[in-house]
């Protein structure tokens, strides 16, 4: 099978960590003997436009292309002005652009179906493209693109509708995610499949944690709270810091650690300082994909205040580490631990009850152990990388969701 992969979401020079359920989704369909071709979509930037912002100094500043063995990445620039209002018109320059890349570099391919990641632009790009070529187009929703971004106009909502009434198939990750799609367009052909992860890698060790707490400086007996994931308001961690502060004045061996990095950065380290906790907050910075096995084995405690989620993969990873979880009852996480954890969720953006459930479950190792039972046991029965991988390239060998 050949396969052509449009993402938006995928590593690059400048954020190594982008999109890297996509990378690591397409190894395991690599391994099946699919020959894949990866065209990413990035906005065009020139060095005048780089000063605008870090962001679109970024873009200007991504590779052109980049070699994995398994399959060849090439990136391709198309036309973004900033702002929000492009977003509508941001499907239609992400085909033409790609159109125009496949003519020059692969005239003679033959593509047997297309996958996109995110329904606008890529989505979009990929029925158009694949109208052209007279083969199917199957796309992921992420999230923001399914729950967020068709509801800010009625232009991108009916551009939406279109798309998923003529893809040959939408994946969501999750089934929040697929009654959304659903509500948007009724004949719209969904599955909900999620992408997973290395249960292999991504699971307790006992020696990996007791190397990464030497290293970190944890004693054996601190209690550790694990944060992964972007810093950002969005991702809940102001109430993370509220509720911190008051618990690290009752449990005085409790430790945080922050994996990650992002605007929030500055914030954090001033609330550091502010409080006086520099014994007690860990800042540990982005760290490469396979380095987060480590270090989520040195935490007791996984915590995941976010506002709003696709399906947060740093929840799954931990879960598959067998950590504990306490998130926010929200689409995705929900969906990541199941029923029998929602009540050990917690409202968004309530700081109180965040507090309330941490101290529930520092308190109690037998709850530590049975929820971290659970996480590891969901891990297990959704959330196995190859198994996925698997389905999904039966979906894309029948040419249709059935």
């Amino acid at each position: 099978m050949n396969l052509l992969v449009i993402s938006h979401l995928f590593p690059n020079a400048t954020k190594p960590l982008l999109g890297i359920f996509v990378e690591n989704q397409l190894r395991h369909l690599a391994a099946q003997n699919i020959r894949i071709t990866v065209l990413v979509p990035v906005p065009w930037a020139n060095a005048l436009m780089a000063r605008i912002s870090r962001k679109w100094r970024d873009y200007h500043r991504i590779e052109t292309r980049r070699d994995y063995g398994i399959f060849l990445v090439e990136y391709v620039r198309f036309l973004r002005l900033p702002g929000a209002w492009y977003r509508p018109l941001s499907g239609s320059a992400c085909f033409y652009s790609l159109r125009r890349h496949i003519r020059k570099n692969h005239p003679h391919a033959r593509f047997d179906a297309i996958l996109a990641n995110s329904i606008i632009p890529d989505g979009e790009a990929a029925l158009r493209l694949a109208d052209e070529f007279d083969i199917p187009a199957f796309c992921y929703a992420v999230g923001e693109d399914l729950n967020v971004f068709p509801f800010q106009s009625r232009r991108i909502h009916a551009r939406t509708r279109h798309i998923l009434k003529h893809l040959a198939g939408l994946f969501t990750t999750g089934s929040d995610l697929a009654r959304i799609a659903r509500d948007i367009c009724a004949q719209a052909k969904v599955k909900p499949l999620f992408r997973g992860c290395d249960l292999t890698h991504f699971a307790p060790d006992a020696k990996t944690r007791t190397a990464a707490r030497q290293r970190l400086s944890f004693s054996a007996n601190d209690l550790v709270i694990s944060y992964l994931g972007f810093l950002r308001a969005d991702k809940g961690l102001r109430e993370l810091m509220a509720a911190f502060s008051r618990l690290a004045r009752i449990h005085e061996r409790l430790r945080l650690l922050i994996i990650g990095d992002g605007p929030l950065r500055t914030e954090f380290e001033r609330w550091i300082a502010e409080n006086e906790l520099q014994q007690r907050v860990t800042m540990a910075g982005e760290t490469a994909h396979h380095r987060s096995a480590e270090l989520l084995n040195s935490a007791d405690v996984f915590v995941f205040p976010s506002y709003h989620e696709g399906l947060p993969n740093a929840v799954v990873e931990a879960a598959a580490c067998m950590l504990p979880v306490i998130g926010t009852n929200i689409p995705g996480i929900r969906d990541v631990l199941g029923p029998e954890y929602e009540s050990w969720l917690v409202p968004p953006r309530d700081a109180g009850v965040l507090e309330a459930k941490l101290h529930a479950l520092i308190t109690d190792p037998t709850a530590r152990h049975h929820l971290a039972t659970l996480a590891r046991d969901r891990a297990e029965t959704f959330f196995d990388i190859r198994k996925n991988s698997e389905e999904l390239y039966r979906h894309l060998l029948r040419g249709h969701i059935s």
